[in-house]
């Protein structure tokens, strides 16, 4: 049984990623926490997560009450290598939780900064969950900020958030992006090793996205300039964040979105994870498509906007 520990922003899409990504059928979810049984081979999969901080492997849970009995009753030897150190969700825990480690092992040895076994001791609700630390997950967002990348425009997504979109669509060797712009969405998916193809009708568009690709070094991609309507090939896997900042009428826009719509219904073979703006209706939209909403997120930028995060599939 593993444990996830969510970053506090967006908590609902923080838990479907983990679903999503490693195809988890069933799963609890606890105070900014998911609890669930998978196969340790994807654990791999779980670097990639963009809305969790850590990964932990559980040995056992209990009431709080119980805590010191658990810990002096269990086999010590069988999982600590190495050093150790204990973590605990009250502080003045960790001292007098040691103690039971301590006895039950043969050359004990206790490292605070840098120890080979990890303890951790987390409160769930009411329920306490001893774990051994697995995976601590970073991401260099910052080295990705959008200012920073060679070519710019205002409205593409945060890496965090793009990183979890690909993740939703539980995408592990290729991604398609019809809306590209420069590149946001297929940076991140390149980054983690997925071949990424983006159209965008705006070859400005298109010339940016090669730049800031080869800046990051992502070589296994193709940009082609292109009307998102008309794409043949079909695709497993699409995750796109609609242009919502047009200079035209709302009907305009609506008229471009269920043309993209009806021609991702005819190329879409898995899922698509497509963002709309809150002020359009998506869910007409899709169902005219003959598309099925599988799952929706809500994420507020300011307030005029709120994006809509719509899992699809055909």
């Amino acid at each position: 049984m593993f444990l996830f520990k969510l970053s506090k922003e967006w908590p609902d899409l923080a838990a479907a990623e983990v679903k999503y990504l490693l195809g988890l059928k069933r799963m609890r979810v606890l105070d900014g926490y998911v609890i669930a049984k998978f196969s340790a081979k994807k654990l791999k999969l779980a670097d990639r997560l963009a809305l969790t901080k850590y990964v932990y492997r559980i040995l056992f849970e209990c009431d709080e009450c119980d805590l010191f009995q658990r810990f002096e009753r269990f086999d010590w030897k069988a999982v600590v290598e190495g050093s150790f150190c204990i973590k605990a969700f009250k502080h003045r825990l960790e001292k007098e939780l040691a103690k039971f480690v301590w006895i039950k092992l043969k050359n004990p040895r206790v490292d605070l900064e840098n120890p080979d076994t990890k303890i951790v001791v987390l409160k769930a609700g009411k329920r306490c969950f001893c774990c051994i630390e697995l995976l601590k997950i970073k991401h260099a967002f910052a080295e990705r900020r959008p200012d920073k990348r060679p070519g710019f425009h205002p409205s593409t997504l945060k890496p965090k958030l793009a990183l979890a979109l690909v993740n939703l669509c539980s995408a592990k060797k290729c991604v398609l992006d019809p809306f590209c712009g420069i590149g946001g969405i297929l940076i991140e998916a390149g980054l983690m090793g997925l071949k990424v193809v983006g159209y965008d009708i705006d070859p400005k568009m298109i010339e940016k996205a090669k730049m800031n690709l080869d800046f990051y070094g992502i070589k296994n991609y193709r940009l082609v300039v292109g009307d998102a309507r008309k794409i043949k090939r079909k695709y497993r896997y699409v995750v796109s964040d609609l242009p919502y900042g047009l200079s035209t009428f709302n009907i305009e826009r609506e008229r471009l979105y269920l043309g993209f719509l009806i021609n991702l219904k005819r190329i879409l073979l898995k899922r698509a994870v497509i963002v709309f703006p809150h002020f359009v209706n998506y869910k007409k939209l899709i169902k005219r498509a003959g598309l099925k909403l599988k799952d929706e997120f809500e994420i507020y930028v300011h307030k005029n906007l709120r994006r809509k995060i719509c899992v699809i599939e055909p």
